[in-house]
């Protein structure tokens, strides 16, 4: 029987989850969506956003053609009767955005979550229940930042939610950025990892550097400011070393190495290919400007002894 789409949700309490079910198929319980309540502030997803909008538009469509494969999480909040949402809150919207242009469905497919978690846990679990992947670096920053108001150190978070510490470092870092900083993320116009990376270097210029990288971009064309936009900025701004653009020192750098190892690798000279370059590099590293020595190290020269 098609759901009625005009039911709307009471505040009484109606006993418990299953007593309220329109139907059943095992564990999976069928429940009209419209009862389904949704905690307010509790999720971190921006569902206000193009890219979030759109894919409740998908979901809806999906619903529609295909069907509900996998169920939503609820739970019975006792003191009010009220079936609140545990997870699948896509699922949900898309749902009730397909029955509103007309589709019909059995009902919302559920599965009640009797788990008792710590408000901690429950924190946690937004980044464990989403596998991280499905959430937005800025998102799971505001799940890092409710549990580090509850005084929990970045060690003590990374345990709780799967993520590397320097990772959680890095997204507590970017959600105390300054607002401007969190839009051009947020509007996908710089990468999260390219915004950390410069408030990181330059916090007192992030603003600033970013915000002329984006418009660097836009003026060749591109939606996003990648990180040899920000780059030029920087050399343009005059901001860290003040010698010839990195990517001027690489091409020089290139054919010294090049030639450089050939000389090492030549046998007749009594010596081992790694002896050759260990030594040159060494003797490069010691004298080269800051950014040459970055670019030497990215290709494993150190001014450490190597293990013979």
């Amino acid at each position: 029987m098609p759901l009625e789409r005009d039911i709307m949700p009471t505040t009484e309490a109606k006993g418990g989850i299953r007593d309220r079910a329109i139907g059943r198929s095992g564990e999976i319980l069928f429940l009209d969506p419209h009862e389904v309540k949704i905690e307010a502030g509790f999720n971190v997803r921006h569902f206000n956003t193009p890219t979030m909008k759109q894919r409740i538009e998908d979901m809806a469509r999906s619903l529609s053609e295909n069907g509900q494969r996998e169920p939503v999480k609820v739970r019975l909040d006792k003191p009010t009767g009220d079936i609140y949402l545990v997870s699948g809150e896509t699922r949900l919207r898309g749902m009730l955005l397909a029955i509103k242009n007309g589709a019909e469905f059995k009902g919302l497919k559920a599965i009640i979550d009797d788990t008792k978690l710590s408000e901690a846990d429950r924190i946690a679990s937004l980044i464990l229940d989403n596998d991280q992947k499905n959430l937005e670096p800025l998102e799971q920053a505001e799940v890092l930042a409710r549990l580090s108001k509850m005084g929990f150190n970045h060690t003590e978070i990374a345990k709780k939610t799967g993520l590397s510490q320097p990772y959680v470092s890095s997204l507590l870092g970017l959600y105390a950025a300054p607002t401007e900083i969190k839009t051009f993320v947020q509007e996908g116009k710089v990468s999260a990892t390219a915004a950390t990376q410069v408030l990181k270097e330059h916090p007192e210029q992030a603003v600033s550097i970013l915000a002329d990288s984006i418009a660097s971009a836009a003026f060749n064309g591109k939606g996003r400011a990648t990180a040899q936009h920000i780059a030029a900025t920087k050399v343009k701004k005059k901001v860290g070393s003040t010698s010839a653009p990195l990517w001027t020192q690489k091409s020089v750098m290139r054919n010294l190495i090049t030639t450089l190892c050939e000389i090492a690798s030549d046998t007749s000279l009594g010596m081992k290919p790694t002896q050759g370059y260990r030594g040159w590099a060494k003797d490069a590293l010691a004298n080269a400007d800051v950014n040459v020595k970055a670019w030497l190290e990215e290709y494993g020269a150190t001014t450490e002894e190597e293990d013979e």
